[in-house]
């Protein structure tokens, strides 16, 4: 049994109309007839009408659809792969650490846990300075 696919956006036809009036004020204060006589008010339900219906159509998607629409854009899925990253040791200690292959190591809440792919070695060796561009030796 698969999960249900939760809807984008589940506003109805009267939601969007409401907003969109409620907007009126704010941005054209003139506009005092908001009966459904005003073409402008005409407009506002035309819109919310082919908006509820592309919301309606935009949560119907499927994920086989989805992944059919990034193709045709030229987005692909990659498989699934092995996430790596640098980690940063500190230890007070003055000789160099090994650490074997296989050792796990996690984040402060211990949420990701990453294991080392083969043996490290912790050097005690503290970063001094930093040279970055065209740097002239001297004797």
């Amino acid at each position: 049994m698969t999960l249900p696919r939760p809807d984008l956006d589940n506003r109805t036809f009267a939601q969007l109309v409401s907003e969109s009036v409620g907007q009126i004020n704010r941005l054209a204060a003139s506009w005092t007839d908001y009966n459904a006589s005003d073409p402008g008010i005409t407009l506002i339900e035309l819109v919310a009408w082919l908006s509820e219906q592309n919301l309606y159509r935009a949560n119907r998607i499927t994920p086989e659809m989805s992944r059919a629409f990034l193709r045709l854009v030229g987005v692909f899925q990659h498989p699934a792969g092995i996430a790596q990253t640098v980690i940063l040791l500190r230890d007070a200690a003055a000789a160099p650490i090994a650490l074997p292959e296989r050792t796990q190591v996690s984040d402060p809440l211990g949420a990701v846990i990453f294991e080392t792919r083969d043996p490290v070695t912790v050097s005690p060796a503290v970063l001094v300075q930093v040279l970055s561009g065209a740097v002239a030796l001297q004797d």
